[in-house]
């Protein structure tokens, strides 16, 4: 989740895959969800990274999902995270970021499966610095999708098993192994990565966690 308050250990609520921060990324900054305590981490942009491991996801489906606020306006070819083991986007084996493409910056949700020698790439939304947003992206097997914010912003057609490459890390804040060409600039929030699909409802649903519904049953002054 990105709420550690000090320290340098990246905490996974699953207890398979904890990370560590590197190079002095900024804990204890706000937080994505409205009302709720636990904060974000703030990535530089120049060498900040969390590294968190070798692992590789399997068969033929996957989901990312995350809450970024970008601190600049200049976020081509920046990484929220991804899976590589060079510095060329068409290598990797899975990654989220941003480019900047048809006059704004839109996400990129790069995937390299069996049968490919290179990544395929999907943009989809628009990304504002400043602001906070939702990003999922998803390979159900057929088909690359990309949300922004609960709605569907992007889709082609995609398959195979999903690329596994035991000397690839796995880095949030940026893509491996170079952190300096691609540094995430700001703050990143709330990150899951799933062995499996999500449908259009689920991320709908998860978007909308971080507004809880209350209800006013009186008011007493």
């Amino acid at each position: 989740r990105l709420g550690e308050s000090s320290g340098t250990l990246a905490l996974d609520q699953t207890g398979r895959h904890d990370g560590w921060y590197h190079n002095g990324v900024t804990l204890r900054a706000e937080g994505a969800l409205v009302g709720a305590n636990n904060t974000s981490a703030s990535f530089d942009g120049v060498d900040d990274y969390a590294d968190v491991g070798y692992f590789s996801l399997y068969d033929s489906a996957m989901a990312i999902a995350v809450w970024v606020k970008p601190s600049t306006a200049t976020l081509n070819n920046k990484y929220v995270l991804g899976k590589s083991a060079e510095n060329a986007p068409t290598k990797h084996c899975w990654s989220l970021g941003t480019v900047a493409a048809s006059g704004r910056n839109q996400f990129a949700f790069r995937l390299r499966t069996d049968s490919a020698t290179d990544s395929s790439t999907l943009l989809g939304g628009t990304v504002t610095s400043g602001k906070w947003t939702f990003a999922v992206a998803v390979y159900d097997g057929g088909h690359m999708v990309l949300y922004q914010d609960g709605n569907e912003v992007g889709r082609c057609v995609k398959t195979g098993l999903i690329r596994t490459d035991t000397i690839a890390g796995v880095w949030i804040g940026s893509a491996p192994p170079d952190v300096a060409s691609g540094g995430w600039p700001g703050l990143i929030d709330e990150v899951a990565i799933f062995g499996s699909a999500l449908t259009g409802p689920q991320v709908s649903a998860l978007y909308a966690c971080r507004n809880p519904q209350i209800t006013v049953l009186s008011w007493n002054e």
